[in-house]
């Protein structure tokens, strides 16, 4: 735990970093905040801020900024959330208001609001079932010794995966373990298949485990993703260099965003923040998401998700992005 004194510089670092972008120095701290300490004073609790992991210094001649752990302690801790004022929130509801009563519409319009409104990235996915049902599967043979298993998810949806065998398998033994399959798992959930006794037949228990392998990335997948800020997170000073840029477009333009965004982390009530090295995804290691759930509880839900560099503005952010969720929460439960 930080003392009141470290706490308090930790936050002004923080603050001062997210508006100019620049490292923070403590003869600039010292003047700009009038503060009844020197700037002696100052760097000494700094250099214990930066051994205990809370800032780094990018040069030797540099100030200071915020690491992953220091921007955690701010959000968590120190953070004081910008309400959005009345008269910004009654401008979204109406925005809505006016937009044709068209699901795709309040999404695609979700996300151009929230990019506006944080100057980052935005992502809105439609409302998806929270639990992942099989309905069918059926096995395709490719070759002697592969075949592809299909499964057919509740609200239509289709995953798919190449079996391969140690020995070649006939057409009527994919139908005949497909028919099995179907009628020992059909209706179940990939918690309810784990808990059963795994089956006598070996073709069968493969076919069990590809199953659950495509149920669960059906279930951490996204929905139909609208998007919009690209120009905007782009023109962020810490994406000025190629070869960071070039990692961080290919997850906008959404070859491999449904992998960014991480659903798992994802709080059932309320808003997740991942910071930095906390994203598994490689390429969003110097960005943030913050992300919430929109909808009724028990039913379908979709993502409300802001990204951006580590240097954010959170106390913006989060209660932004809370808004726009609760907003399309009321939107969807009227249809």
């Amino acid at each position: 735990m930080l003392t009141d004194r470290r706490s308090a510089l930790l936050n002004l670092i923080v603050e001062e970093y997210v508006d100019t972008a620049l490292p923070v120095g403590s003869q600039y701290i010292v003047r700009k905040h009038d503060m009844p300490v020197s700037s002696a004073t100052v760097r000494i609790e700094m250099a214990r801020l930066e051994e205990d992991g809370y800032i780094n210094q990018p040069h030797t001649s540099a100030g200071r900024v915020p690491s992953d752990k220091g921007y955690r302690y701010y959000v968590e801790t120190l953070m004081a959330e910008e309400a959005l004022p009345w008269e910004e929130r009654e401008m979204i509801r109406h925005q809505f208001h006016q937009a044709e009563r068209a699901m795709e519409q309040w999404f695609q319009l979700a996300a151009a609001v929230l990019a506006h409104q944080v100057s980052n990235f935005a992502v809105v996915t439609s409302p998806r079932s929270k639990e992942t049902r099989l309905r069918h599967v059926q096995l395709v043979p490719l070759q002697e010794t592969s075949a592809l298993c299909v499964v057919v998810l509740n609200e239509a949806r289709i995953r798919q995966q190449v079996m391969t065998f140690r020995e070649p398998v006939e057409q009527n033994a994919l139908s005949l373990s497909a028919e099995r399959v179907n009628q020992r798992l059909g209706g179940s959930s990939p918690a309810q298949i784990r808990r059963l006794d795994p089956p006598a037949d070996e073709l069968d228990e493969m076919v069990t485990h590809a199953v659950i392998d495509l149920l669960d990335e059906e279930a951490v997948a996204l929905g139909d993703v609208f998007r919009d800020g690209v120009r905007e997170v782009l023109s962020q000073p810490e994406f000025s260099r190629s070869e960071r840029i070039l990692d961080l477009i290919d997850v906008l333009e959404q070859r491999t965003l449904s992998t960014a965004i991480p659903i798992r982390q994802l709080s059932e009530d309320g808003i997740s923040v991942v910071i930095g090295s906390e994203n598994s995804h490689e390429a969003m290691r110097e960005c943030s998401i913050v992300i919430a759930r929109y909808g009724a509880e028990g039913g379908p839900s979709g993502v409300v998700a802001v990204l951006g560099p580590t240097r954010m503005r959170y106390a913006r952010t989060i209660p932004t992005v809370r808004y726009l969720a609760s907003v399309l929460g009321d939107l969807v439960a009227q249809i």
